[in-house]
């Protein structure tokens, strides 16, 4: 399956919010596109952009996205309009032309989708709801800035009594302060993946972990 490129995805999304008679702004463009590629990889399980998702200041966002608007509206493509909300810069992001050139890809059909479900939210409910997503429930362990796993699915985050260890040897944990630790569950599919007998837990963590193991996910070992 192809991959969409930015500037086409962002693209492609202000011609479906058009259609359906929804406003953008910058925040709720990125967030719309961040739900809607979290829905097609957990649908299709590959990416559907070449977006590099990050944890930044406000969710998940691609800081090349400000030279992405700039391509499309030299392009006559998009419509930019700047303005001021407090101390932050808002940009209102309106389709003026074009058609997309990977007409037949599943994504778009995800994005009208997510448009129609979510699409008349406000930007912050849209943070909200973004922040919710496992990838980003496993982001907010570590630190801002770093990149986001799509392909993580399940984030089980029960506190850790101080009497319980983890072996970690290949295991990705997500400390955070005042808890010993946090898991993500990965996608991926693994002959090797760990099993619960090697973790010690209190029986309410393991439970929640084979839930989540019970859905068909594996843990997947990752280098030290």
């Amino acid at each position: 399956m192809d991959v969409i490129g930015f500037d086409e995805a962002v693209h492609g999304l202000a011609l479906i919010a058009a259609e359906a008679g929804v406003e953008l702004t910058r925040m709720k463009a990125a967030k719309l596109l961040y739900l809607a590629e979290w829905d097609f990889v957990n649908e299709f399980d590959e990416r559907a952009t070449d977006i590099d998702w990050q944890w930044l200041n406000f969710g998940p966002f691609d800081n090349t996205w400000f030279d992405v608007e700039k391509r499309l509206a030299a392009a006559g493509l998009l419509q930019i309009s700047v303005g001021q909300a407090g101390p932050y810069q808002t940009a209102s992001i309106r389709y003026t032309s074009g058609r997309l050139r990977t007409q037949n890809s599943p994504f778009w059909d995800v994005l009208r989708s997510t448009v129609a479900r979510l699409g008349l939210l406000t930007a912050e409910a849209l943070k909200r709801n973004s922040y919710d997503t496992a990838p980003m429930r496993a982001a907010q362990a570590t630190h801002q800035g770093v990149r986001l796993n799509l392909f993580t699915r399940v984030y089980i985050d029960t506190p850790m009594t101080h009497n319980e260890t983890m072996d970690t040897r290949g295991m990705h944990l997500a400390e955070r302060p005042k808890t010993l630790g946090a898991i993500a569950v990965d996608a991926e599919d693994s002959e090797t993946g760990l099993s619960l007998k090697s973790i010690k837990l209190t029986p309410t963590r393991r439970a929640a972990i084979t839930r989540a193991l019970a859905t068909g996910i594996k843990f997947t070992p990752r280098s030290a």
